[in-house]
């Protein structure tokens, strides 16, 4: 059977789209865990670190606008309190992920929450990046947004 350019195009677009489909099912659980910071949907107000830093390897590192660099389980679940600590309450969610091959993907997720401090409601967009290991641990995560509205 031949198949012409329109439909072997479409063929390999539709393959594509459903790796790139599964890719991101399969990492959704833990980019809801890393955006709550091991907090669970049904009491997003009781968060864990602990739970937050085994999404990474075991010398994973991260980096976040306002914040030195977080390198090796101590230092991740320092950020991770120290972040979290920020907040009275805190909700966050992923709207879009982007996998880039099998071991990166980026993805924007919202930030939203009262800061522990002021009371002041907040919104924060952001994407973040990772580079994962071969056992589908977080490498290396950078954050990328703005970090002013978290200081008021």
């Amino acid at each position: 059977m031949k198949v012409g350019l329109s439909t072997a195009l479409t063929l390999a677009v539709t393959a594509h789209l459903g790796r790139a489909a599964n890719v991101v099912s399969s990492f959704q659980d833990m980019i809801d865990t890393y955006v709550n910071f091991g907090s669970s949907s049904s009491n997003p107000d009781i968060f864990d670190c602990d739970k937050w830093v085994n999404l990474f390897a075991t010398n994973g590192t991260a980096e976040a606008p306002g914040a030195p660099p977080a390198a090796g389980p101590s230092e991740l679940r320092e950020d991770c309190e120290g972040t979290r600590g920020l907040f009275q309450h805190l909700t966050a969610f992923s709207t879009d992920v982007f996998p880039v091959g099998e071991l990166r993907l980026a993805f924007q997720w919202q930030l939203v929450g009262t800061l522990a401090g002021t009371g002041n409601f907040v919104h924060v967009p952001a994407v973040t990046t990772w580079e994962m290991n071969a056992k589908g641990k977080i490498q290396h995560a950078v954050d990328y947004f703005d970090p002013t509205p978290l200081s008021q």
